[in-house]
């Protein structure tokens, strides 16, 4: 491709983002008025179904605006995880850790995208649903997707057509766009948790211990042990296995430092992102919930989506920052684990690096606000359900 086709391709694709960009933001206008008229005339069961969908294009916004101002640190977040991978022939053991990783990453993303998609189908096809109905010849009323304000009479023969196909693109774009976001943030999680998992595995079965009376055959380090006696003892021809692992804990200090200033980019790009994701699902949990006991009937699930929808959201954002605090506290269990008492003192020094190093726990958080984990998960949805519970 010549520079001017990729110059001509990037402005197009530029050009396309915007627009979807400004029809997300028209939207949110128009749903945010609708929820001021809503609130001045004093109808707050109407507005309880009204606020998750301003949450929802706002952070659609939020996410999609951040990928695009800092392009770079994304496309350079994949391409240094993608050269992390091995490319030399792994032992069971490493490839296992790979397999379950993707294995897991793979079943895990499709639920949640499907479980969006389906959000989105129970929203956007009643309308059309109704327009069949009527074009058949039956007299029921015309009601949209979602709660805009116009400025004319939207149920008018032609504008509502529009208006729907109009509201289908809104909130295509709104889940798409948080889609992408959630499962960039939850692949690049996925990816860094899976490189320190493969070296904690690598310092494990670093060092070798003979086995002796100390060190058992049915201990775990044996394990490691008898895999190694034959790469030892080649490596002790002309006393050079001292600099053979001088060598590998460099490579390995230097992964492990490449690996947390990743999270730390990870951290930069989503932080504030997840601090709006996280209020903004604190009041779905807290506002849908009350709508699923007191405003819809026991047929109409589209809140009730809406809710589970947001719970499986934010548990998964959690669940991958729980998976990056384990797989950091990882190498620390690794190094400790490891044969470290069994080597020159040159060779502990820089096990000491790891070990301190490994001490502070990797994470990300809400803006600074707090560590996204399973107990943050724990704690949104507990202060949910009681707002939830004062609603009432």
């Amino acid at each position: 491709m010549s520079p001017f086709n990729g110059i001509l391709n990037k402005r197009a694709w530029n050009a396309l983002y915007w627009f979807e960009f400004l029809n997300l933001f028209v939207s949110m206008l128009l749903e945010l008025t609708s929820v001021i008229q809503t609130t001045a005339e004093g109808s707050f069961i109407d507005l309880f179904t009204m606020v998750p969908c301003v949450g929802y294009l706002t952070l659609g916004m939020v996410k999609s605006f951040k990928i695009t101002y800092n392009r770079p640190v994304y496309e350079n977040l994949i391409s240094e995880l993608r050269d992390m991978w091995p490319r030399n022939t792994v032992t069971e053991e490493e490839y296992n850790i790979m397999y379950a990783s993707c294995k897991q990453v793979k079943y895990v993303l499709k639920g949640y995208f499907y479980c969006n998609i389906v959000l989105v189908l129970f929203f956007v096809v009643p309308p059309y649903i109704v327009i069949f109905r009527c074009m058949l010849g039956e007299d029921i009323p015309l009601k949209l997707a979602f709660s805009y304000w116009f400025p004319f009479d939207p149920y008018q023969h032609g504008r509502f057509e529009a208006i729907i196909v109009l509201q289908t693109l809104h909130c295509y774009l709104s889940v798409c766009l948080m889609l992408i976001a959630d499962l960039l943030f939850c692949i690049y999680l996925n990816q860094i948790t899976t490189q320190l998992d493969l070296l904690a595995f690598r310092i494990k079965k670093l060092f070798y211990v003979p086995i002796d009376d100390q060190l058992i055959e049915t201990y775990p380090l044996a394990k490691y042990t008898t895999e190694q006696i034959k790469e030892h003892l080649e490596a002790t021809v002309g006393n050079k296995w001292g600099i053979t692992y001088q060598n590998q804990l460099v490579e390995i200090v230097k992964r492990h430092r490449d690996l947390i200033r990743l999270s730390t980019d990870v951290e930069g790009e989503f932080t504030f992102a997840l601090l709006i994701n996280f209020i903004n699902s604190s009041v779905i949990i807290c506002f849908c919930g009350f709508c699923c006991v007191f405003v819809e009937k026991w047929n109409e699930i589209n809140y009730k989506l809406f809710l589970s929808t947001a719970i499986v959201q934010i548990w998964l954002l959690c669940w991958y920052g729980q998976k990056l605090l384990d797989s950091s506290q990882g190498i620390f269990d690794a190094v400790y684990n490891s044969g470290w008492y069994n080597v020159p003192h040159n060779i502990k020094s820089s096990l000491i690096i790891i070990f301190y190093r490994a001490q502070k726990e990797v994470f990300v958080t809400t803006y600074g606000f707090s560590i996204i984990s399973m107990r943050s998960y724990s704690t949104l949805m507990a202060a949910g359900l009681f707002g939830s519970n004062m609603g009432v």
